[in-house]
């Protein structure tokens, strides 16, 4: 059997599920705080947050049996793809779904889901299984497509403390984080942003509704494509913007909404003819008598819990994810009770910098954590220079080493050289490295890159809650660190 042909009988299965409904010759009326009318189709623009020019589309249409049926496709790169499928539901929520996913024409899986008695029947490309479900619970299909996740947090809005218990998920709770009121033309609309969390708090999905809970708009939806009702197309940096201040009134390192560097870049990048940058395994922070010391748990290896290696290039050093749930993160501490004497320094203290996130959840799209990083330099016309391309055996002097974290729950950099943090920033910067320490990156063998800063050097602090253009000065501090980035 084709995989068509596979997936129409699936289809088919699913509709004698509603026997009675179709005798009858009457559509169904919409449940679980569906918003679709019958006879409707909903339309939804997917846009990419990387490239605009080639926009997905969403259409979700009830059919006569009281199923959703919807079709999704956008473009990532050179690929194409599109997902249908159908769900069928009653006033508890979804009860069966079928699921299939394309790319470039070619079907990559076929999927049906449905609660049969006491048990969920999952069958992906001809494989047959059963899992004990029990009463009440939702049942979630493997292929979690958006018009899905739309679905369930319409249903959980319309649910008793607005919570659904569920399969594979958990207990769900639909939680109102946000509002605002875009605009476009003449048109305006207030709207609040609702966020889907799983039993261990994650986000399962969000979505932006009206008064009336319909949904408006998708953030996130599918990777970096946002899904927007084609008539607020043109508000999609107002919700973006508004998300960014539902999650947290601090923005946060690199790009993306609501990052202190948010505006585009200035600088040009090494040309092709240069040293292309070099894949990084661990980082070693040396301790002794330094004021940035290590977790005393070893070398920081790339890819495990929360740890991220920029290759050496523009920069070198390393970064911290989020801290997933469950997991002890690596991180590292700061020593900031040491400020240089009459120079507005306060004693902060012994900080811990581990990647956590202070908001009440990191908005869609953004690339939140803390960086310890040391900086190719730029030249005056904004030409920068490589990392991989000192020779082996050299050193040389770099005019920025930076840290970002957060202190209270605010982010702050702390700043060592004079090329500011944020200066390929077309909105510029607040940051500058007056009165700072430069410190030196050495190329001993093939193998290392040793960032230090040795001790009695001084460093700047800014508080960084709104931006790099508007940082507040904090005062100098006394600074020092040893790093080894090994390849």
């Amino acid at each position: 059997m084709s995989h068509r042909a596979a997936f129409m009988a699936t289809v088919l299965a699913i509709v004698s599920m509603a026997p009675v409904l179709a005798a009858e010759g009457r559509t169904p009326a919409p449940g679980c705080g569906v918003q679709i009318a019958p006879g409707d189709t909903e339309r939804f623009v997917g846009l990419s947050r990387t490239n605009t020019e080639l926009p997905g589309t969403l259409r979700e249409w009830i059919d006569q049996t009281g199923r959703i049926q919807y079709a999704e496709n956008w473009r990532n790169g050179a690929d194409t793809y599109l997902w249908d499928g159908s769900i069928l539901f009653n006033a508890d929520g979804p009860q069966a779904y079928t699921a299939r996913r394309l790319r470039n024409g070619e079907v990559i899986v076929t999927e049906s889901a449905e609660r049969v008695s006491d048990s969920l029947i999952v069958s992906v490309a001809a494989q047959r299984t059963a899992t004990a479900l029990g009463r009440g619970v939702t049942p979630i299909p493997g292929a979690l497509s958006a018009p899905v996740r739309m679905l369930l947090i319409q249903c959980a809005l319309h649910r008793p403390n607005h919570e659904l218990e569920t399969f594979r998920f958990g207990r769900v709770r639909a939680d109102e984080v946000g509002a605002a009121t875009i605009h476009s033309g003449a048109r305006s609309q207030r709207v609040r942003l609702i966020l889907l969390w799983n039993s261990v708090g994650d986000i399962a999905a969000r979505v932006w509704v009206d008064a009336a809970d319909r949904v408006i708009a998708f953030p996130g939806a599918e990777g970096n494509v946002d899904l927007l009702r084609p008539e607020w197309v043109s508000a999609r940096d107002q919700l973006l913007g508004a998300e960014v201040s539902a999650s947290s009134p601090n923005c946060h390192f690199g790009g993306g909404p609501g990052g202190c560097e948010g505006s585009p870049r200035v600088c040009n990048v090494p040309p092709p003819t240069m040293t292309p940058a070099v894949r990084v395994r661990s980082v070693t922070i040396s301790d002794s008598g330094y004021s940035i010391r290590s977790d005393g748990r070893g070398p920081y290896i790339g890819g495990v819990v929360n740890v991220s290696l920029p290759p050496v290039g523009l920069v070198a050093g390393l970064m911290f994810r989020p801290v997933l749930r469950d997991v002890v993160p690596r991180f590292y501490v700061v020593d900031l009770d040491h400020p240089v004497p009459g120079k507005s320094g306060k004693p902060l203290g012994v900080i811990k910098v581990d990647g956590s996130f202070p908001g009440r959840f990191i908005p869609s799209g953004a690339n939140a954590g803390d960086e310890f990083l040391a900086h190719a330099n730029t030249d005056w016309d904004y030409q920068q220079h490589s990392l991989a391309d000192i020779p082996i055996g050299a050193s040389i002097t770099v005019t920025q080493i930076d840290l970002d974290l957060y202190i209270g729950g605010v982010m702050h950099v702390l700043q060592m050289g004079p090329q500011p943090y944020g200066h390929c920033q077309s909105s510029g910067t607040a940051i500058y490295g007056g009165g700072t320490t430069m410190g030196t990156v050495s190329h001993p063998d093939a193998e290392q890159w040793v960032v230090d800063l040795p001790r009695g050097s001084v460093g700047r602090l800014f508080e960084n809650r709104t931006g790099d253009p508007s940082a507040a000065d904090r005062g100098l501090y006394y600074v020092s660190l040893h790093f080894v980035v090994h390849r």
